[in-house]
């Protein structure tokens, strides 16, 4: 085991060999490093007398973000998610991990079910671990009780209303992207990243982004002179800015931008799209996502049915 000062990098490193392999960390500070240094010949010797060291939610925490979040592509948000946890499980025992997070739930009553089971996961997944890494013997991620999540939102627009926004809008750029959202079902850092060689041959090629794959989404007419006008010259601020100030003047104050993405997929359905076509248009990850949108057309399948002798 050895410490010292990297003038390379302005930091201590730490290093030490476990099991045959050498783990090396870094510290601010030389007091930090002794400090990690004195942590881990500790829990060296607790190992070779049989005994588990003792560890913290933070440490496995900390593991996690290193191991495995960089392969996600979701990183950033989990990433974002990891942060807010920080405060709750500094220093706390790894057996703590259930009552850190009951602690988390009732210190934050102004969150979503969604956002706390976002970062509950995070838990769950971080107890899960520890159990794997050997660090307890308490499978501590069965501990960890989700919320049931909001239902999910089933606000959708006609073509009137949807005009009517864009009526409203006094902001160019906002109007461009209110119809873009609503005519191509594009989500809003979709419609940011979209750049004039983004449109060929009649389609919008949509780069990877959330589900990590391109598609093309089919130019509709009432969108083509927006496109002409791309890149969006502004930061996606200000389109929400005045989104918000148009739906205020029609009366739409419980629209969200991102219920003109789910109108889109309605008015698609509407017009005899399947749901695969669907799916391939909005670029979900799967069936199972289109599939909150079908209950709109259920009226249109049951006459069908009941047509039949």
């Amino acid at each position: 085991m050895s410490t010292y000062y990297d003038r390379r990098d302005g930091l201590w490193r730490v290093q030490v060999q476990k099991h045959g392999r050498r783990i090396s960390t870094t510290a601010r500070t030389r007091e930090e490093a002794q400090q990690l240094e004195a942590k881990y010949r500790r829990d060296l010797f607790l190992s070779r007398i049989g005994e588990r060291p003792q560890r913290t939610v933070e440490e496995a925490l900390l593991r996690w973000l290193d191991s495995e979040v960089p392969k996600l592509r979701s990183r950033k948000q989990t990433e974002s998610h990891a942060r807010a946890l920080l405060g709750f499980v500094e220093g706390r025992p790894i057996e703590d991990l259930p009552t850190a997070w009951e602690d988390y739930r009732v210190a934050h009553p102004e969150l979503s079910n969604s956002t706390l089971n976002r970062r509950g996961a995070i838990l769950r997944r971080i107890g899960n671990l520890a159990f794997r890494w050997n660090w307890t013997g308490v499978p501590l991620g069965k501990r960890i009780a989700l919320l049931p999540e909001n239902p999910a939102r089933e606000i959708y627009l006609t073509a009137a209303q949807v005009r009517a926004l864009v009526r409203a809008c006094s902001h160019r750029p906002a109007r461009d992207a209110i119809r873009i959202a609503a005519y191509a079902g594009l989500r809003l850092g979709e419609i940011m990243r979209l750049q004039p060689g983004d449109v060929k041959h009649g389609a919008i090629v949509v780069r990877p982004g959330k589900t990590g794959r391109a598609r093309l989404v089919p130019v509709h007419p009432a969108i083509r002179t927006a496109l002409r006008r791309l890149p969006i010259p502004c930061g996606w601020r200000w389109i929400l800015r005045h989104f918000e100030r148009s739906r205020a003047a029609v009366g739409l104050t419980h629209v969200r931008f991102h219920d003109l993405r789910h109108t889109h997929a309605t008015w698609l359905l509407d017009a005899g799209a399947d749901p695969i076509t669907v799916r391939d248009l909005l670029g979900h990850s799967s069936l199972g996502v289109t599939s909150r949108y079908l209950h709109r057309d259920l009226a249109r399948l049951k006459r069908a049915v009941w047509r039949l002798k």
